[in-house]
């Protein structure tokens, strides 16, 4: 509990926190030295999420999204705490299975590149329907196009080089 009260918390010390939080919570009122069916949920129809929701300051899909990071391998969620993976992308790349995260990783060493949040869709994409492998992981992590920079003009500055 006080672990999470900390300014400076990386994400990973966040996400298992919430997971052994939401571990506790979802074991609390129950037997588990017996066989038999849980009744009901004791907290007026709350999710365990919820609950612990309610007791901080994030929402239960972020919950969800902290507690995702722990399906990361290693070497990926050390990426994520040192802000080169985003978080989010780091989200998605946790619906990888972990073979397919090593390999992610492998590649990712050997082209000097970080995935963004598209990227990592895609990759997730691809995994879910079975057809991600290195080849297509180097030109999904090749596709690093930068972002096109925005430029405004002000009319007034326009008016001095084209009057109307």
């Amino acid at each position: 509990d006080s672990n999470i009260q900390r300014e400076e918390l990386l994400y990973s010390e966040k996400a298992y926190a919430y997971k052994m939080k939401l571990d506790a919570l979802n074991r609390q009122g129950r037997r588990v030295d017996l066989t038999s069916d849980q009744v009901g949920q004791k907290s007026e129809g709350k999710t365990s999420r919820e609950t612990l929701a309610g007791n901080s300051n994030e929402s239960p899909t972020q919950i969800q999204r902290y507690i995702r990071l722990t399906f990361l391998i290693k070497p990926m969620l050390d990426y994520v705490d040192e802000k080169r993976i985003a978080f989010g992308a780091g989200v998605e790349l946790s619906y990888l299975e972990p073979v397919g995260q090593e390999q992610l990783y492998e590649v990712m060493q050997r082209l000097c590149v970080f995935p963004n949040l598209v990227q990592a869709r895609k990759l997730k994409e691809l995994g879910r329907e079975g057809k991600l492998d290195e080849n297509g992981m180097e030109i999904i992590l090749s596709d690093n196009k930068p972002a096109a920079a925005a430029v405004k003009l002000q009319r007034k500055k326009l008016n001095e080089y084209f009057p109307a």
